[in-house]
């Protein structure tokens, strides 16, 4: 809540924080540097677990790409990081 709120005397205004995940993954090819992803717009999830199951369907798709145009891959992981929205 933002701005004058005409409330009760004494009513105190109330910020509420809401965490949403976002898809990160992290590939790191021989001889290149580790380079992280996002999705782009990015997509906020409700939970970790349904951010997960996207960002491990996503690294699939990533590593199947890298490695179809000939890339060795030496590091890749799936995460999801938290972000703090005020309501």
């Amino acid at each position: 809540m933002q701005g004058n709120s005409e409330g009760s005397p004494g009513q105190e205004e109330v910020q509420i924080n809401i965490f949403m995940w976002k898809v990160m993954i992290i590939i790191c090819t021989l001889g290149n540097p580790c380079t992280i992803f996002e999705q782009d717009p990015v997509v906020y999830h409700k939970t970790e677990a349904e951010c997960m199951a996207v960002a491990q369907k996503k690294e699939a798709l990533l590593l199947g790409s890298f490695m179809d145009i000939g890339y060795t891959i030496s590091i890749s992981e799936a995460k999801c990081d938290t972000t703090s929205t005020g309501a």
